[in-house]
């Protein structure tokens, strides 16, 4: 996969999911963080856990939010599925992992 950047700014980031690619870089003024989040989801028993995984990940590189903020919102929107809220903390919190190891 070639990652070619036109809109990112020079000292920009780039979180990307590789799903088993290889990243190429076209430029190499930015950060690029090449994360393999649908191997984690899958691993974890969904694929629909790789955004959030995602997220987590994001959340950690960039420092745009805390992941306290983000883990409130989930609570409070999956509140009344509890095996949902557990399934999408559980996915974020690999994701913030994640991204602690690559910072």
């Amino acid at each position: 996969m070639l990652f070619r950047s036109p809109r990112v700014r020079p000292g920009g980031i780039i979180v990307a999911d590789t799903a088993g690619l290889t990243a190429e870089r076209a430029r190499d003024d930015y950060k690029l963080y090449t994360l393999s989040c649908l191997d984690i989801a899958q691993s974890m028993g969904s694929i629909l856990g790789k955004n959030l995984i995602m997220l987590g990940a994001f959340v950690v590189i960039t420092e745009a939010v805390s992941p306290e903020l983000i883990e409130d919102v989930l609570n409070e929107r999956f509140k009344a599925k509890e095996k949902v809220r557990e399934q999408n903390l559980a996915a974020f919190r690999r994701g913030v992992e994640l991204g602690q190891s690559v910072v």
